[in-house]
Formats: C-alpha cells, structure tokens, sequence
C-alpha cells in the first residue's frame, strides 16, 4: 500500500509541473499563431495548385493534340499491304511446291511404266505362268505342267506344252573356242 501511494504521488507532482505551464491565454496564443500560419499557407497553396493544374492540363492538352487515329490507320493500312504482299508469296511457294510435286510424280509414273514388265511386253517379250498364275522361269518346269498361259502385250493365249524334250544350245550357250598356245 505505501508503494502505492508512492506512486501515485509521484503522479500527481509531474501532472502538477506540467500542468503549471499550461494556462488558458497560453493555449490562446498558441492558437492564434496556428491559425494565421494555416492562413498563410492556405493563401500560398491556392495559387500553387490553381499553377499546377494549369500545367498539367495544358500537358493534357498537348498529349491529346498527337492523340490522332491516323497514324493507327497508316499502321493497319501498311499491315494490310505487307499481308498481301505475303499472301502472293505463299501463293507463288505454294504453286512452286505443287509445280515440283507434280514433276516429280510424272518423272515417277514414267520410270514405273519403263520398268513394268507391261513395256517390256510391248517391246516384243511375253510372260508365261502356270494355271495358278506364278510364273515360269526354266523350260524344265514348263515341260512338266498340263497348262500354261502366256501373256503378251495384247492378250493372253491359254496353251499345252509339248513334251519336255532336251532344249536346244544357242550360240551364247555354245563353249568358247580357246585361243591356244601362241609359243
């Protein structure tokens, strides 16, 4: 309890000392003082701001004078002329591609004409096959089937094959004549 008390003297003597310099024609004063200074200053800042809204809206005003729509519609006019331009490219690559593509499956269905056994068969040769379709490669085997079909360039002939006999030499199956000593 006397801790307290102590205390709560101690407050009273410092609220005392500061409430000793605080009188009523002091405050006043200090009022006073505020309020012309606020004065001061509030005629000071309406012509500072009515200043520097004036700048900022002759600023304003001098953006917006380049705020125009032309140059964006020469941007979209010279984006539509370069479109074009890369559309008739694409075309020309394009047609070129196809040129090319084309050419080339021509020069592809040539060569498969040339090398199909059908031109070789216009060229005078014929195609034998068994009754099963395969074909026939040695006069052996042609001797031993009943059938044989031989296609030509503009038909095919169902024919049976005489008795195998011995095939005959031709002069590419005759042996070669030596040459001998020249000593």
């Amino acid at each position: 309890p006397r801790a307290l008390g102590l205390g709560v003297e101690r407050r009273q003597a410092a609220l005392a000392r500061a409430g000793g310099s605080l009188r009523p024609a002091l405050l006043r004063g200090l009022l006073r003082t505020s309020a012309q200074r606020v004065a001061v200053i509030e005629a000071r800042r309406v012509p500072v701001v009515q200043r520097l809204l004036a700048a900022r809206a002759d600023a304003l005003g001098r953006r917006t004078d380049r705020l125009t729509l032309q140059p964006i519609v020469d941007r979209l006019v010279r984006a539509d002329r370069d479109l074009l331009a890369l559309d008739a490219r694409l075309m020309a690559a394009l047609a070129r591609v196809q040129r090319t593509a084309t050419d080339r499956l021509a020069g592809l269905d040539r060569l498969h004409e040339t090398l199909g056994y059908r031109a070789t068969l216009a060229r005078g040769y014929a195609v034998v096959r068994d009754a099963a379709g395969d074909p026939v490669t040695t006069a052996a085997r042609a001797g031993s089937l009943p059938q044989l079909d031989i296609e030509f360039a503009d038909a095919r002939v169902a024919v049976s094959p005489i008795a195998a006999t011995r095939p005959r030499r031709t002069k590419s199956d005759a042996p070669l004549p030596t040459q001998g000593s020249l000593l």
